[in-house]
């Protein structure tokens, strides 16, 4: 397993410190590997460090701007800064990503977005996307809570 993947590991198993020392430990020698950035942009985002974890993405999405889980990170930070509509094209960006790769309907990504749109009172967008959501009834409690917000609106 080389260093980035054990630094993620990390990561993914609450163990951020032991993450970040890592990272620190080939960040300048990888600076070309996009997952250095997104691994740096997930402990910033962890740290609340917004700013310095938006920066990391977009120098990620230089490298590599076909990365999934980028785009929706960068979504999550943006939605997080108040940038609503910048955040839901990222979303956009991650969804269409999705599918292309994966042939996948992306869920998670798609609620996230509805919710955006509220906050931007794009309210016929939000239900248009939320009808979709409403035909794979995954979640259909919180797609009721959601349906209750639009129509308060």
């Amino acid at each position: 397993m080389d260093i980035v993947t054990r630094a993620f590991k990390a990561f993914f198993d609450g163990k951020i410190n032991i993450a970040e020392s890592l990272l620190k430990k080939f960040k300048d020698k990888r600076r070309n590997d996009f997952r250095v950035w997104l691994l740096d942009a997930m402990i910033q985002n962890h740290k609340k460090n917004y700013s310095e974890a938006l920066k990391s993405i977009n120098k990620g999405l230089e490298l590599n701007n076909k990365s999934h889980e980028m785009w929706v990170l960068r979504g999550n930070i943006l939605e997080k800064l108040g940038e609503y509509y910048e955040a839901y094209l990222s979303l956009e960006e991650a969804f269409k990503i999705q599918l292309s790769e994966d042939d996948y309907f992306d869920y998670e990504t798609r609620l996230q977005q509805v919710k955006i749109l509220i906050k931007l009172k794009k309210i016929k967008k939000a239900k248009q996307l939320l009808s979709e959501l409403e035909e794979l009834a995954l979640d259909e409690e919180e797609l009721a809570e959601i349906k209750k917000q639009l129509e308060n609106i």
